[in-house]
């Protein structure tokens, strides 16, 4: 009987040796919504100019000054689903960090104009083309940010001038 148990010890998987595989990465992929002009549901804006970006709390909040084209589109939409649509010259886009059910949602991706992943930070000022999502609820309009947004122009840094009192 012990040798019964010695054979059986000798196939055992802990007493196996492991054979480690590397890591395979796979490539990220991105599907932009398509052009505002011609889709609906979740549409992609021209560039525009970030006039506040708020990604710490839990709902992430980013205003965009609308180009002419936008805001005219973005009018013709809400005069459809909405009673008192007025022209806007900015739009708030948001987004919650948690779905309904407690569990986090994708974060946000930021891109370069050839599409490339970037790791820079959306600043007041950056020039971006983001997702939307439209919403009317209650007789108002409500946009949904979507995850991927792409960079086209980060804010020029102004140079911080300090002067001295002549201490030391």
């Amino acid at each position: 009987m012990k040798a019964k148990n010695l054979e059986s010890f000798r196939v055992h998987l802990a007493s196996r040796k492991f054979n480690p595989e590397p890591l395979r990465t796979g490539a990220i992929p991105l599907k932009l919504p398509p052009d505002f002009t011609n889709g609906k549901g979740t549409v992609m804006l021209e560039p525009c100019r970030v006039l506040s970006v708020d990604f710490g709390a839990s709902r992430e909040v980013l205003i965009l000054e609308l180009t002419p084209k936008c805001t005219e589109w973005l009018y013709n939409l809400e005069k459809q689903n909405v009673e008192n649509a007025e022209r806007r010259g900015d739009v708030r886009l948001s987004r919650f960090k948690r779905a309904y059910g407690g569990m986090m949602n994708p974060p946000l991706r930021v891109w370069t104009k050839d599409l490339e992943r970037s790791n820079t930070r959306i600043q007041h000022g950056a020039v971006v083309a983001c997702g939307i999502t439209p919403r009317f609820s209650k007789g108002k309009a409500y946009f949904d940010l979507h995850r991927d947004i792409v960079l086209h122009e980060t804010p020029a840094l102004k140079k911080v001038e300090y002067f001295s009192d002549g201490d030391d």
